[in-house]
């Protein structure tokens, strides 16, 4: 129901400027600096012993302690406890045997006759307590918690907005039925899909790119060269990782190979023809992402990581709509701005004293199955590092 919601509110002009509105209502460098400065502890542990990283399960514990940072406003501090209620809730929800569990269930969920079926009967299919209940309550007492609060908060998170928006008419959308704001339930679902996609896809990422830097050194040592020559010792912020060009690109590649979600679909808002194929107005339209992303016409041996794909001067040459990664068009992904930022501040603050280390037992050619609309390893990726620099005990 309420990912139903989200993607209802998501299509007014309301929630896009809600949106739009939290890069100049919030600093969040800060908060995802203190979060990567742990992520690289943790790793420096496993370093300094000689292991390898369980590169997804720490990953997956950063993104989910900035994702309630920024959007909830809340401090759930999952990378020192990795056992976290949000973690293995979010791991239940996203675990692929669990996808295989209830593949029947996602058969009948497309059918939209049997998709009532399914909501009745869940228990019908699943055996374990639902972990999209715990998020749904938690983000309830969240959300009400924060309407009781008398002091104005200094710092605005997305959750405020929303917030906000229910009741502020500076957040009317004059094109929604009897021009109200968002409702209760728009705010929770709203919170919920940004909350649930900033987690894994962000992690998922992180997890691919550590892989491929493992297994092209070359690449690693040119963005750590990148990185002292554009911001030094700096800390790391919005505006000056935006001149690491080559990192943008490494990212951008390995989203191509590795997309965080294979497929999406949208409804023809037109009839239109394509190559001689005509889609109706109206009719479903499955995009297959990542079959376009693998596509030689569009790329170029395409099975081959080559960060300069995504050069300036490359781009130009590039057809804007084969790089789906994000979506195209006013439905492109929300929190790609913040996805991004994440990523390359973690990655500054990992390489600066981490090198990621292909093992023999790490494979060129990486195994993968669709698990629902994502893409994961067969086995889950075990990458080694070891220490940068030598450290000195004082």
């Amino acid at each position: 129901m309420y990912i139903a919601v989200a993607y209802k509110a998501g299509s007014g002009e309301l929630f896009k400027r809600v949106v739009e509105s939290i890069w100049p209502c919030i600093r969040m460098e800060n908060y995802i600096n203190r979060c990567s400065e742990v992520l690289t502890e943790n790793m420096l542990k496993i370093a300094r012993n000689g292991g390898k990283i369980m590169v997804k399960e720490y990953c997956g514990a950063f993104t989910m302690d900035v994702i309630t940072g920024t959007a909830l406003g809340i401090l759930v501090n999952s990378q020192h406890d990795l056992q976290n209620k949000f973690v293995s809730n979010a791991k239940i929800i996203f675990d692929t045997r669990r996808d295989r569990t209830n593949f029947i269930q996602q058969l009948l969920s497309i059918n939209p006759f049997l998709n009532r079926l399914v909501r009745i009967l869940p228990n019908l299919f699943s055996k374990q307590e639902n972990p999209m209940t715990f998020f749904l309550e938690a983000i309830r007492r969240i959300v009400a918690d924060r309407k009781e609060e008398t002091v104005p908060r200094k710092q605005t998170d997305f959750l405020q907005l929303l917030v906000n928006a229910e009741a502020s008419e500076d957040f009317v959308d004059t094109t929604a039925e009897n021009g109200k704001g968002l409702t209760y339930d728009e705010i929770v679902a709203q919170i919920m899909i940004f909350f649930l996609a900033g987690y894994e896809t962000t992690a998922t990422t992180l997890q691919f790119m550590t892989y491929n830097l493992a297994v092209f050194p070359d690449v690693q040592q040119r963005i750590v060269d990148e990185i002292q020559e554009q911001i030094g010792d700096e800390v790391p912020t919005n505006d000056n990782v935006s001149k690491l060009k080559y990192m943008e690109q490494t990212i951008k590649e390995t989203l191509r190979l590795f997309p965080t979600v294979v497929s999406v679909t949208r409804m023809a808002s037109e009839t239109v023809t394509i190559k001689g194929v005509t889609i109706p107005k109206g009719v479903g339209v499955l995009i297959p992402i990542y079959d376009v992303m693998r596509d030689p016409e569009y790329f170029p041996d395409p099975e081959v990581f080559r960060p300069e794909r995504f050069s300036n001067e490359a781009k130009d040459e590039m057809n804007p709509l084969s790089f789906l990664a994000f979506g195209f068009g006013p439905r492109l992904c929300i929190g790609k701005r913040l996805a991004l930022l994440e990523i390359k501040i973690a990655m500054v603050h990992v390489l600066r004293k981490i090198k990621f280390v292909k093992t023999q037992d790490l494979p060129e050619n990486l195994p993968l199955i669709a698990s629902g609309s994502r893409l994961v390893p067969v086995t889950p990726l075990m990458v080694k590092a070891v220490l940068r620099h030598t450290e000195t005990k004082s």
